[in-house]
């Protein structure tokens, strides 16, 4: 623990208290938690980011909307409009933030909505979408007014290994006892060479209940890619890349690439940053130092929806596509779970 979180710690103890004391009256039905007819899965965390949802997201939609008429709802964080907003292919990310952005990027047939107030969300994409069958709410877990009738709680397997706190000593929402509100928990980001041996341990420290289902998912990097689409490389063993990531955990991928490229040149800024002209002057700057003709600027689908099109052309800048793997092919049995849920008949 850092002296500055041993300052904040009793801040994040009253903080804590109201949150359990919230959770509590939403259990009691002091507050309202509203249900629906019609099948909501909600995907979230407990931390402040960095647990890799947006993949998992897509993996449940990819999943379900081969036979069903899917959306995706969300807050669309840190966009300049607000209020109930149906988001295409033309929607600039300032106004629909670089999440939702990127659902819409990855897959152009999916029903992406935003609406800080999940509720009115719900409603509204049920009006202008009659023939819906499900929704997937991004990041919702602790919106406690939209009672889901399937949740899942995503925990990175390297915060699994840390002790963290509640805000602001550190980057839990809320207290680990909240997550035993979800039917599933799936330990993110894990190594793929997790043995069984720790997936027993780390299963026995979440503490989960014996009505919930654990999964093990890693990431997996596709080949990089030019922004446009029209290059791609497989082998970047030769490659020195300058890599420029504004997300909440960039060290999974810093990793990746440091095991695979010839060098890696990390330029990190926070979660959701807004690059201005300096920081691509910065990190033009990086790149032109670099005395080799094999060498790219590199960065993620979320941050690549933060940048325009003249400035993708200008500076050629590379990404590179992630997706998630179930561990020992546990995915048949998480996809079952899903699939049963959204079949079932609704009250």
């Amino acid at each position: 623990m850092t002296p500055s979180q041993f300052l904040l710690l009793p801040i994040s103890f009253v903080y804590g208290l109201i949150i359990r004391t919230r959770n509590l009256f939403y259990d009691l039905g002091i507050l309202n938690s509203k249900g629906y007819d019609l099948p909501i899965i909600c995907v979230g965390n407990l931390t402040h980011g960095g647990t890799g949802k947006t993949p998992h997201v897509q993996f449940i939609a990819e999943l379900l909307k081969e036979n069903k008429t899917v959306a995706v709802l969300m807050r669309g964080y840190k966009r300049n409009t607000s209020g109930f907003l149906l988001i295409n292919e033309n929607t600039p990310y300032t106004d629909s933030g670089d999440e939702a952005k990127q659902h819409k990027q990855m897959n152009k047939d999916l029903i992406v909505a935003l609406d800080e107030d999940r509720r009115n969300g719900i409603e509204q994409l049920q009006a202008c979408t009659p023939n819906l069958d499900c929704i997937i709410m991004d990041d919702g877990f602790q919106h406690r007014r939209v009672k889901p009738g399937f949740s899942i709680v995503l925990r990175d397997y390297h915060e699994l290994k840390s002790n963290n706190f509640v805000a602001p000593a550190g980057t839990l929402r809320e207290p680990l006892s909240g997550s035993k509100r979800a039917d599933v928990i799936i330990v993110s980001k894990c190594p793929p060479n997790l043995s069984k041996n720790e997936k027993h341990m780390l299963t026995k420290q979440l503490n989960s209940t014996e009505n919930q289902a654990i999964y093990f998912t890693q990431v997996v990097y596709d080949d990089i890619t030019s922004y446009n689409l029209s290059d791609t490389i497989a082998n970047i063993s030769d490659y020195n890349i300058v890599l420029f990531t504004g997300i909440g955990n960039a060290a999974p991928l810093v990793e990746h690439l440091k095991l695979n490229a010839k060098s890696v040149l990390h330029v990190d800024f926070n979660d959701h940053h807004n690059f201005n002209a300096n920081d691509l002057k910065n990190i033009k700057n990086k790149f032109d130092a670099i005395d080799s003709n094999k060498k790219i600027m590199l960065t993620t689908q979320k941050d690549l929806c933060r940048l325009s099109q003249d400035i993708l052309t200008e500076m050629n800048i590379y990404f590179i596509p992630i997706f998630i793997k179930f561990h020992n092919e546990s995915s048949a049995e998480f996809i079952e779970q899903i699939s049963n849920f959204v079949s079932k008949p609704t009250n």
